[in-house]
């Protein structure tokens, strides 16, 4: 029991969802499709005295900014993609590896641009007043109202709608990111790859346009 116990204090801990921007943006730029591994959003957290990540401390900043609050659900679903993609890649030749994490890479770099519309439009960069933040504190507070509680009892995290800065630009990016790896991984694996099958767990993440 002592030993385990001893796992709550473990560090580092790697968040699945409430990785950083800069981790996101970083992993993007160095990944590279051909060396067949799955993409990782390398973001660690040190020690339970800070909410900065490594790479955050190692460049001197003062604070990590994970994906915006209005944006959790939109990065809780990248996250699946993520997850998803790397159950692919245990089989198939490395055209198709390739194939598919040139299509992944792509897809976080329209999310990390469509973050960026996301936090411009409403006024909430690093140089933001607090009354921008007041503001935005407002917009969350409506649109949990409307999404409501899942079926644990937890208030579900929220996403962009049809309309929000960035929305268009993230569902046409989930949109061509399907067409493009659909056919691949039913190429590869034949009958399996549609919506609903194992090769498909989440196909609410892919909103059409």
């Amino acid at each position: 029991m002592a030993s385990a116990l001893s796992r709550l204090d473990k560090f580092p801990v790697k968040p699945r969802i409430m990785w950083c921007m800069f981790c996101l943006e970083c992993s993007v730029e160095s990944f590279e499709p051909r060396s067949g591994k799955p993409l990782e959003i390398n973001c660690f957290l040190e020690n339970h005295e800070t909410s900065v990540c490594r790479a955050c401390f190692g460049e001197g900043y003062s604070y990590c900014k994970p994906a915006a609050a209005g944006m959790l659900g939109d990065a809780q679903d990248l996250t699946d993609v993520l997850e998803w993609v790397e159950s692919l890649l245990f089989s198939g030749t490395d055209e198709y590896r390739v194939a598919v994490l040139t299509a992944v890479q792509r897809l976080c770099a329209c999310f990390v641009t469509a973050e960026a519309e996301h936090r411009k439009f409403h006024g909430i960069g690093e140089l933001c007043g607090d009354g921008n933040w007041k503001d935005y504190h407002a917009v969350l507070a409506q649109r949990r109202q409307l999404v409501g509680y899942g079926e644990d009892g937890h208030l579900k995290p929220l996403r962009l709608l049809p309309g929000d800065d960035g929305y268009m630009a993230l569902a046409a990016a989930k949109q061509r990111f399907w067409e493009y790896i659909q056919p691949i991984v039913k190429e590869q694996h034949g009958k399996k790859g549609h919506p609903g099958d194992e090769y498909c767990p989440f196909p609410r993440v892919l909103s059409m346009l």
